[in-house]
């Protein structure tokens, strides 16, 4: 797994200014039997413009586009598991692999 410095910094015209990767988050929710995906944690998943019904299928084709998963979360507040079985949500990030060197 590759690791990411956010202190990495060099000099510019004395300008300290860091060089680290742009990152960007997003949420994978589950919501009535769909998949959402969120761009910002407080959005509703029913107006998520992607959805998918397959968990598996969700995962890999945001992973596909770059997005790895930093946190699965499921009993982190009380949840009925007859409604979700494994994860109700993913924690996503992706990171611009052109700045990384």
């Amino acid at each position: 797994m590759m690791t990411y410095s956010m202190f990495e910094t060099e000099q510019r015209q004395g300008v300290r200014e860091p060089d680290a990767p742009t990152q960007r988050y997003a949420w994978l929710e589950h919501e009535e039997g769909t998949w959402c995906f969120l761009t910002n944690l407080f959005a509703d998943p029913g107006k998520s413009m992607r959805k998918w019904t397959d968990e598996k299928s969700a995962l890999q084709e945001l992973e596909n586009e770059g997005w790895i998963v930093v946190y699965p979360y499921n009993e982190q507040v009380p949840v009925d598991r007859k409604l979700c079985e494994r994860a109700c949500g993913y924690g996503l990030m992706w990171i611009d692999q052109c700045m990384v060197s």
